[in-house]
């Protein structure tokens, strides 16, 4: 996991690098971009002017934001050369994760040349589009506005951040509530540096739970526990491949209008950008168990028994979460067995216990 935060902590640095970057040509977006961004310190409270005073050495962005974004932009990359040699250097020394959650420091491949040549592809790769676009098409991905020199007083119709901050610009204005707008938006970053140990909890959560059978989980983990802590590549592809697209989409609309039906559907796509996260531990052990299921009971019906144990399962949940409830009541639950041999819970007051214990055994005693 530390190789990973790591990883994170590059891209977010990244992100903050190009950021300072794009504002240093000082045209009509590059302002306002810098405008609107550094306004959502100001959500913060008691403190957020503040720290978007400081920020632009002025009250409002001038020439001294500018001389502060070029010292970041300066700066940033010396810290992100360090936290490449420490991701590296973990790299080699804890290794890369794997789907069994096991540490294992014996069987290793070599990093050269195996990840060196590999590595060298992904950079050929993107070279050559980086180069295509620097040489052929050098204002695809830029906005015809940013060719103006920066006037606070003259608003731009449309303001659009680069290609790299259009999904989370997306979640911000997808939400109308303007602090929540902002927390999703930095939430969307914080997420990719939880999400490693959300996976060990759950991991956790799902054994403890198939063990003692409760846990401060939901219990219907408890359902999936056998298979969620499995690996299955055909849910992880497609799983993969549809927060990818989701994405794109997000990016895509973070270049639209704020208008129908862009709202609506990036609030839509946020839903799902998070869902991902939150939702994708039970929709993999749903799918993987219909499998399983399928293939092993394929003879009787796979599927039907799989619902038929499904719903006997979600019974059997609320019966105990319905005795558990009495007990803390003040109730207590009695078994009982009629003379046919069925199975009955009666409710009785605590407080009666023992008047109730007692008549009824006296009551036995005297029919004998």
């Amino acid at each position: 996991m530390l190789v990973w935060n790591i990883g994170v902590v590059i891209l977010i640095l990244m992100i903050v690098a190009a950021f300072t970057g794009y504002v240093l040509p000082w045209g009509q977006m590059s302002f306002w971009a810098a405008t609107v961004i550094t306004n959502l310190v100001t959500v913060i409270p008691f403190v957020g002017q503040e720290i978007a005073t400081f920020i632009w050495g002025s009250f409002s962005v001038s020439g001294i934001t500018l001389n502060r974004f070029y010292t970041a932009h300066f700066f940033i990359p010396f810290f992100i050369f360090f936290l490449v040699s420490a991701h590296f250097m973990y790299l080699h020394e804890i290794g890369s994760n794997n789907n069994l959650f096991i540490e294992n420091t014996g069987d290793k491949a070599p990093f050269h040349p195996f990840y060196t040549l590999k590595d060298f592809y992904v950079v050929l790769f993107m070279s050559s589009i980086y180069f295509f676009i620097i040489w052929f098409v050098p204002n695809h991905l830029a906005h015809t506005d940013n060719y103006i020199e920066a006037d606070p007083l003259v608003t731009p119709m449309h303001i659009v951040p680069e290609w790299y901050f259009l999904a989370f610009y997306a979640i911000l204005r997808s939400i109308p509530h303007k602090l929540t707008g902002v927390i999703f938006m930095f939430f969307s970053l914080a997420i990719l540096l939880i999400f490693p140990y959300m996976i060990k909890y759950f991991y956790k959560a799902s054994v403890w739970s198939s063990q003692k059978h409760e846990f401060f989980v939901p219990r219907i983990a408890w359902m999936f526990h056998v298979i969620g802590k499995r690996f299955n590549p055909f849910v992880h592809t497609i799983l993969f491949w549809i927060f990818f697209l989701n994405f794109i989409a997000l990016s895509y609309l973070g270049m639209m209008p704020v208008e129908r039906p862009y709202g609506n559907l990036g609030l839509f796509l946020t839903f799902n950008y998070f869902g991902f996260f939150f939702f994708s531990f039970y929709l993999h052990s749903f799918i993987y168990w219909m499998q399983y299921w399928q293939m092993q009971d394929s003879r009787y019906g796979g599927i039907k028994t799989f619902f038929v144990t499904l719903y006997k399962t979600i019974i059997k949940i609320y019966k105990k979460n319905k005795k558990e409830v009495y007990a803390s009541t003040g109730y207590y639950v009695k078994k009982e067995i009629s003379m046919e041999g069925h199975i009955a819970y009666k409710k009785y007051d605590s407080t009666l216990r023992k008047k109730v214990e007692s008549g009824y055994i006296n009551s036995a005693k005297k029919s004998i």
